[in-house]
């Protein structure tokens, strides 16, 4: 006869280990896993301190050589401007006195040592915001040195990496500028009619006067 009831009932399967069983069971793992995650994150705060403590040390390092310069003492100023791009490479401060101090070779007529300057200047992380100053600033290096066609490739560059948009306008104006004063007309009358047939510009009048100068042809 075949069983019934309670004997007819297939055997149990065995019970799946509960949560707190696999914990207990895998508490140094937890453990470990939970000193990584506490010295990470320790890490994390300790670095972003550091990066603070030494945003403010540059940012006061960098009023003494702008008192100097406000002085008129440009050797001092140049000396320590130094110093805080030496130290402090990669801070806000830093960057700005990299363009202060390529500013100061280029009154002194030193634009090759300007341009050094600012070739070596770091523009990612903190110092990101100075990357569309530095490229404008080696523009002018060059503009100075009469090198338009290179100076025009570097205000593009700083016009492209401009946030703002009128900034971004009287950058390209100024590329235009050079691409006329290096004999590229038509890269001059590219950028200038798109500025014409942007109102919001800033650079409509002076864009629309340059494109009749660039266009006119002579009498016959």
């Amino acid at each position: 006869m075949p069983a019934t009831g309670a004997a007819a009932r297939p055997a149990a399967e065995p019970i799946d280990e509960t949560f707190f069983e696999w914990m207990r069971d895998h508490t140094r793992e937890l453990l470990i896993a939970l000193v990584v995650a506490i010295v990470v994150v320790a890490g994390a705060m300790l670095y972003r301190s550091a990066l603070a403590t030494q945003a403010g040390q540059a940012e006061t390092a960098l009023s003494g050589p702008e008192q100097s310069l406000a002085a008129g003492n440009i050797p001092l100023a140049q000396a320590d401007l130094k110093k805080v791009i030496t130290r402090y490479g990669g801070t806000a401060a830093a960057a700005q006195a990299g363009l202060l101090l390529a500013q100061t070779y280029y009154d002194e007529k030193r634009y090759p040592e300007g341009l050094a300057v600012l070739s070596q200047a770091t523009t990612s992380g903190a110092a990101k915001p100075f990357v569309s100053p530095v490229e404008a600033l080696v523009a002018d290096g060059y503009m100075l040195q009469g090198k338009y066609a290179d100076a025009a490739t570097h205000f593009v560059g700083a016009a492209d990496k401009s946030p703002y948009p009128a900034e971004q306008a009287r950058l390209r104006a100024n590329a235009a500028r050079a691409y006329a004063h290096a004999g590229n007309a038509s890269a001059a009358i590219a950028i200038w009619t798109a500025l014409a047939a942007d109102p919001k510009s800033g650079q409509t009048q002076e864009a629309q006067l340059r494109l009749g100068e660039l266009t006119a042809k002579p009498a016959a």
